[in-house]
């Protein structure tokens, strides 16, 4: 191929993967389903994409490092501590699990597909990864409790070395004719340990060169993630060269020891991976996918291999989980969701296609057959746990199925006020703070909250964050409130991560003393706003107040009511909570509900009757009219449409009626 055509080919992947992530977060479905379709339609549909032509012999090396990269990432999410609650039926499903699964897909394999015993052997090895490829971001789509996440995660991670050697394994076996030999367990059981010892050493060796040259600050903070890629493929490259396949373990083994070491921060090198990991996954879906051809697809899409995927998902999954998890604290609706929870990914694809072509090669059948059955197993499983899980995870209430709620940095008075507001109109909230006294009065007010410094690695680990998406940080002091929103990045989209106002900050650009866009949250609320001011308010008799805007009371109207109102959240009429930010002002409409504080004077209320549907009256208009005497003894609330409540020792204005 010209080099032009190879741009226009990366370049149409590429664009396929931004476009299908695009329109997966745009209708709230799985990525790996558009991904998926994506390359179907651009290989086998319409043939404007073909993979091994593009890249040639490159494609499946190109491949094999990209998967490192994606493991090594998923090393560097796990946490030693998450071990404590699923240790015991993590470890379970790895080995019990996972020899379950390959005996019962084999079985599958020789009897519903009808493929050889050999074929169905490695077919089933192959078939036991599930892989962070599927699982990560299907969890990040469902967030179910973290519990049932957190399993979930550690397996899907550390089966895909697991499956990989196990296949590899039985392809050499299958190769040489040792398969039916006696002697193959007990060669296969020393093959794994053998491999996970080479690469657990060459793995942690890694980790820990990486660790001591930034301890020692060895190379600049622009190289870091450059030294951390190098040293990942030079990791997997040494490790393989000593054992087949035992790479994989290695740069999961070196994630795990950066991820788990209090030395250095590794926070750099996992925003770097984690935006890398989205571009490889999108890539590697699209073209493994085109890489099909439409007879292999013709050839599996039977009702055999129909039955073959049922077999997989409501016998294999669910008899591997009930074995792994039995005696474990895991509720029943915890086990239930785990048992529905084991897509196929990109390792299963990868290793099938790479072991087809070896089949190939050395003259033997059941390649192509491999292949197909193994990107078969990946699209229904993608597709039945895509669109199933999160509709069973929110019938075995492992998910918040309320409307998106709020964690708010601070427990003083102010938070506590918009926190039960917030909770009255059904949105969850969750209050953080180090000081207990206002700790203490939030939980007395009724309020959900969690004692503990916002920085600290434990304290984040430990929230409880059901049903929450937004973050606002509302501390007195401005630096600390900007260090969260860049800390609560990891948890919340950057959209979803609020800050008041620094103290002092003006709109001027050059004399702003807001920090820099990248460190710090959204401004909430007006940008000169800051919460001294807020305070300062408060203590002026400003309320935190709820206002149901209509067609005769509009948002104009209410800014003319309370021309120094600060609205701070707005739901609207299908009930999705919006802060007010100062940097997008976006149309207030009659249906929405507004939070807002609002200044009560006591000497004079800025208040309005309507009077007629095109007529408000206002508190001057009425004095000029002489039809009050002292109107700010009343507090109007226009848009209740109730009448107004008469403060102790005032007098019912004359004239003025509901």
């Amino acid at each position: 191929m010209h080099s032009e055509e190879i741009i226009a080919g990366i370049a149409m992947i590429l664009g396929l993967g931004m476009l299908a992530q695009w329109l997966a977060h745009r209708l709230h479905v799985p990525s790996i389903l558009l991904l998926l379709a994506a390359g179907l339609i651009a290989g086998p549909g319409i043939g404007i994409l073909d993979p091994t032509e593009l890249f040639g012999e490159l494609l499946f090396p190109i491949v094999s490092i990209s998967v490192a990269i994606i493991l090594y990432e998923g090393g560097l999410d796990l946490n030693i501590r998450e071990l404590r609650a699923i240790g015991p039926a993590f470890l379970r499903l790895i080995t019990v699990g996972a020899l379950v699964t390959w005996a019962v897909t084999t079985l599958a394999a020789h009897f519903i597909l009808g493929l050889n015993y050999e074929i169905s052997i490695l077919l089933g090895a192959i078939l036991i990864v599930s892989g962070p490829t599927v699982v990560i971001p299907l969890l990040l789509h469902i967030r179910p409790a973290r519990r049932v996440s957190n399993l979930l995660k550690w397996e899907g991670i550390l089966i895909d070395p697991i499956g990989a050697i196990l296949a590899v394994i039985v392809l050499q076996a299958i190769l040489s004719g040792d398969l039916g030999d006696g002697s193959f367990q007990w060669s296969a059981t020393l093959s794994v340990f053998e491999t996970f010892l080479i690469g657990g050493v060459i793995g942690g060796a890694g980790g820990l060169a990486v660790m001591y040259a930034l301890k020692n600050y060895l190379l600049p903070d622009l190289y870091q993630n450059m030294l951390s890629l190098a040293v990942v493929v030079g990791i997997f490259a040494a490790s393989n060269s000593v054992r087949a396949e035992s790479g994989l373990f290695a740069v999961i083994v070196m994630g795990l020891v950066l991820a788990n070491q209090p030395y250095v921060s590794v926070r750099r090198i996992i925003d770097f991976k984690e935006n890398l990991r989205v571009v490889i996954i999108s890539s590697l879906f699209i073209v493994l996918a085109a890489r099909l051809e439409r007879s292999e697809i013709r050839e599996v899409l039977t009702i055999q291999s129909i039955l073959f995927l049922l077999a997989l998902i409501l016998v294999a999954r669910p008899l591997a989980t009930l074995l792994s998890t039995y005696g474990s604290p895991l509720s029943w609706q915890d086990r239930v969701f785990i048992g529905w929870m084991a897509p196929r990914g990109i390792v299963a694809a990868a290793v099938a296609s790479i072991f087809g072509l070896a089949l190939a090669s050395e003259g033997m059948g059941g390649g192509s057959q491999l292949t197909a059955y193994a990107f078969l197993t990946i699209i229904g499983t993608v597709l039945i746990y895509g669109l199933t899980a999160p509709y069973l995870a929110k019938r075995l209430g492992l998910v918040s199925t309320g409307p998106s709620g709020v964690l708010i940095l601070g427990a003083h008075p102010l938070a506590q006020e918009l926190g039960l507001a917030l909770l009255e109109e059904g949105f969850p909230t969750l209050l953080i703070d180090s000081n207990r006294t206002n700790i203490q009065g939030a939980r007395l007010a009724g309020l959900k909250t969690h004692y503990g410094n916002v920085l600290s690695e434990d304290t984040i680990e430990d929230l409880d964050l059901s049903g929450i998406d937004k973050f606002i940080a509302m501390t007195p002091n401005d630096e600390i409130n900007a260090l969260a929103a860049v800390r609560m990045s990891e948890l919340f989209e950057e959209r979803n991560i609020f800050q008041v106002a620094p103290q002092g900050a003006t709109t001027s650009p050059g004399l702003s003393a807001s920090p820099a866009r990248h460190l710090r949250g959204r401004i909430l609320g007006n940008p000169g706003t800051s919460l001294a001011e807020i305070n300062r308010r408060l203590r002026a008799g400003a309320t935190i107040k709820r206002t149901v805007l209509t067609e005769r009371f509009d948002f104009e109207q209410f800014q003319g009511l309370y021309d120094n109102a600060l609205p701070l959240f707005v739901i609207s009429g299908s009930h999705v909570l919006r802060p007010v930010a100062s940097d997008q002002q976006r149309p207030i409409v009659p249906g929405d509900r507004l939070i807002s504080l609002v200044e009560d004077e006591g000497v004079r209320v800025r208040t309005a009757v309507q009077v007629s549907p095109d007529r408000v009256l206002t508190t001057d208009e009425m004095e000029a009219a002489g039809l009050i005497a002292s109107f700010c003894e009343w507090q109007v609330d226009v848009s209740s449409g109730r009448r107004p409540q008469r403060r102790e020792g005032a007098r019912e204005p004359a004239g003025v009626e509901d």
